[in-house]
């Protein structure tokens, strides 16, 4: 009678752990799914963010007639005229930065503030500044953040809130190493006369 209960209770438990290790894997793969959703729209993001800074700086495709680009962006400007427009970046306070209510993606961007460079995940420059944080909100460090130099924004149209950091030095210098050097200083030549 007892060797049959010992047997019953170490089935039940193999089924237990068979049960958990199959919720595990399960588990595992759901997650993974997720994951890598996530890594593509990233990703896309970055590359789409690199192939127009690049297309500027060789003036190429929609970059090369600056007149016509000039037209776009004045057409692309005025539709943000208004700062209450509902898909122009919004500056918000932090606690809705923190309470997320609406489940946006939160992403932290740094401002260099010299050089006038806001950059992203693993210091990818990024361009369409307007578009993703509104130029103006970056004249806005402390509001509403009890931080001089952060801020929140929200941009409904990418589903995103920002927190912005500024860093009051430069992108060139603390990122890329770029220091500037002065002339050296050398000692003053001596030339030889023709009677020596």
């Amino acid at each position: 009678m007892m060797k049959r209960e010992v047997v019953v209770r170490g089935g039940a438990g193999i089924l237990m752990m068979s049960v958990g290790a199959c919720l595990g894997v399960c588990a595992y793969y759901i997650q993974k799914k997720k994951l890598e959703a996530e890594f593509e729209r990233r990703m896309k993001f970055e590359i789409a963010e690199t192939k127009s800074y690049y297309s500027r700086l060789n003036k190429k495709e929609e970059f090369a007639d600056p007149v016509k680009l000039a037209e776009e962006y004045e057409e692309e400007v005025s539709q943000y005229i208004s700062p209450d427009d509902a898909d122009y970046p919004q500056v918000v306070p932090q606690e809705e930065f923190i309470k997320n209510v609406a489940e946006y993606e939160l992403i932290t961007l740094t401002y260099f503030e010299q050089d006038d460079v806001l950059v992203g995940d693993e210091d990818h420059i990024i361009t369409d500044i307007d578009e993703i944080v509104g130029i103006e909100n970056l004249s806005k460090f402390g509001e509403l953040s009890k931080d001089n130099n952060i801020v929140y924004i929200r941009t409904d149209h990418l589903e995103t809130y920002f927190e912005v950091i500024r860093d009051k030095g430069s992108y060139a210098k603390e990122v890329l190493g770029y220091v500037e050097h002065s002339e050296p200083r050398g000692r003053p030549r001596k030339f030889r006369r023709d009677y020596e």
